[in-house]
């Protein structure tokens, strides 16, 4: 009777240890399902983060990259014009001051800053609506009409200020209008082109 009970006591504890060892495995995984839920939770945002940066980054590149060619492809064009505003105001200013020996500067000054204002609006118009035409960006629009703008205002210096300068030294006015106006001329329309760029983009 006694081996009977020990028999059915060790039955009963055997069929208690599966059900037990299954409820521990069953917790077990739906730890371990919690764990790798909330890892891959706090994981997610900030990989998803990341990628958003990255493509950010990218994107910023991209586009400081076509701002960059479209600033150097006028580059030539700015010079070009204020070297010619320039050559063209020597010439007239050399020639003058060969012809008239009292020549009153302050007058003849302003008439020709009142054509260099003239000449440099008509084409900072004309470059606005050509940009704003064929790359349809008001900002690079507006940098670029205001950088010739003022790039041919600038030639009033090398075209009548350095003549003036050559004369006052009693040197040849003329000297004035060869390679030393255009070097000038050139850093000073680069100068303004960039600055005026990197203020306005």
């Amino acid at each position: 009777m006694q081996n009977r009970l020990t028999s059915i006591k060790l039955m009963a504890i055997n069929t208690k240890l599966p059900a037990k060892t299954e409820m521990l495995s069953i917790r077990e995984h739906s730890r371990n399902l919690n764990v790798s839920f909330f890892h891959k939770l706090s994981k997610g945002p900030r990989q998803e983060k990341k990628t958003g940066e990255i493509d950010y980054v990218v994107q910023l590149s991209i586009t400081k990259s076509i701002k960059h060619r479209l600033l150097a492809a006028f580059i030539p064009l700015i010079v070009y014009m204020s070297d010619a505003v320039g050559t063209q105001m020597e010439a007239f200013v050399i020639r003058d001051f060969s012809l008239h020996t009292r020549l009153k500067f302050r007058r003849y000054f302003m008439r020709h800053l009142v054509i260099t204002i003239a000449i440099a609006s008509t084409l900072a118009v004309l470059l606005f609506a050509f940009s704003i035409t064929f790359h349809e960006g008001i900002r690079l629009a507006i940098a670029l009409s205001v950088s010739l703008f003022f790039s041919i205002i600038s030639s009033v210096f090398t075209g009548l200020f350095l003549p003036l300068l050559f004369r006052s030294l009693r040197l040849d006015p003329a000297n004035a209008s060869g390679p030393i106006a255009t070097i000038i001329q050139d850093i000073l329309s680069i100068t303004i082109y960039f600055s005026i760029a990197s203020m306005l983009l």
